[in-house]
């Protein structure tokens, strides 16, 4: 009760305070560095995936004439949004060309819940359902996904996904014991023992990846917490090594046929690159 009372207040106080403002995107470097990137110790589990197959991934996707990477394979949509996932996973990589795609977006960013790892929480969170504008640009076609033109706003603690970004949020602006309050929930609320099923009866392989974002991140502040969560985190990194297509991308879905994983819907950009920075970000020593 008491954490749903709190929800209710942030929604009215982020619904009134909407200030915006990137400072990586105006030159003001973060120290810590571009990204999200969470230091301290933590508990280290060893990474289930190959930094090879998806640096194969990103030459298959990888647009030199745009700089920017295509929302899947052979697919000439290439979505803003999805590029803004590539810029930190490329930097994760060690691969240069995420200033290239950083570049290439930088002016026509809008507030959204994803820039939390963009290492920066200064704006408020103010935002509403997603809306996608296609526009096409010659031979290809960009998707520009607003939080901020909807007309309903995001309910983000009924969906796994938003309330991980928010739990990283509230983390970064020095109110762990929230973060913690809401990681807990949704992992009580959600957690299946295989993961977070959608609405479609599948389950969502990105809710994984910001389940191992937001863990980093909580357990840089309070490993005592993040220990607490370990053996959930082994099933999740368990999952996890399962998801990742020969091409190097990971599958968007998953369902569980009598205890065995079985990937199905797409390799796309988004679920790869979250992916990457879950598994390369921050340095875990056990």
């Amino acid at each position: 009760m008491a954490l749903i009372v709190i929800e209710l207040i942030l929604v009215y106080v982020y619904h009134i305070n909407p200030g915006v403002n990137f400072p990586f995107l105006h030159g003001s470097q973060n120290p810590r560095g571009p990204f999200l990137n969470p230091i301290g110790s933590y508990p280290s589990l060893p990474s289930p995936v190959s930094a090879q197959l998806l640096e194969l991934y990103y030459n298959f996707t990888y647009n030199p004439s745009l700089n920017l990477v295509s929302s899947k394979p052979y697919s000439d949509v290439y979505s803003l949004q999805d590029n803004l996932l590539t810029a930190a996973a490329l930097y994760y990589l060690n691969d240069s060309r995420w200033l290239k795609v950083m570049n290439a977006i930088k002016d026509n960013l809008t507030p959204s819940p994803f820039l939390v790892l963009l290492n920066d929480s200064s704006f408020g969170w103010n935002f509403t359902c997603p809306e996608v504008e296609y526009v096409k640009e010659g031979p290809y076609v960009l998707a520009y996904v607003s939080y901020v033109n909807g007309s309903e706003p995001l309910e983000w603690y009924d969906f796994p996904n938003y309330s991980f970004l928010f739990a990283i949020y509230e983390a970064e602006r020095g109110h762990v014991n929230l973060a913690q309050q809401v990681f807990s929930k949704v992992i009580a609320d959600y957690w299946t023992g295989y993961g977070f099923k959608g609405q479609k009866g599948y389950y969502s392989s990105s809710d994984l990846a910001l389940t191992i974002i937001a863990w980093k991140v909580l357990a840089s502040y309070n490993q005592t917490f993040a220990d607490r969560y370990l053996p959930i985190m082994k099933s999740v990194y368990n999952v996890s090594s399962k998801l990742q297509s020969p091409i190097g991308g990971f599958f968007s879905e998953y369902e569980v046929v009598n205890g065995t994983i079985v990937p199905v819907g797409d390799v796309n950009t988004e679920t790869t690159s979250l992916f990457t920075i879950a598994f390369l970000m921050g340095n875990g020593t056990s």
